[in-house]
């Protein structure tokens, strides 16, 4: 029994073989035919599709902004780290400033 074998005992139904490929066509705006018939496919949402669809894309875009955001924070760190200030500088409190810059020698605490 194959999965288009319906419930209902409609045995008109049958696989699409090698031989019925050829009836298969796409015009000029990708739209598709059978026996040179226009295909028709209907797409709908219910709204709670709609909203969770857009809630999804809201997420993505704050996620990728997020992201963005952090590699911005991050580069100008690496780069004030450098001595390269055209990007803000993080505000460093005095004494991790002084400690950080200073090279370690060996023997000094």
């Amino acid at each position: 029994m194959s999965d288009l074998d319906s419930e209902d005992g409609a045995s008109s139904i049958r696989q699409i073989s090698v031989e019925d490929l050829g009836r298969l066509g796409i015009d000029a705006n990708n739209r598709l035919y059978w026996d040179k018939k226009r295909v028709e496919t209907r797409i709908g949402f219910t709204r709670l599709q709609k909203a969770l669809a857009f809630i999804i894309g809201l997420c993505a875009i704050l996620g990728g902004l997020g992201g963005f955001v952090t590699g911005l924070k991050d580069a100008s760190e690496f780069l004030c780290a450098r001595g390269q200030h055209w990007l803000s500088c993080p505000d460093v409190p005095a004494s991790r400033l002084g400690a950080s810059l200073m090279p370690k020698v060996p023997g000094r605490p």
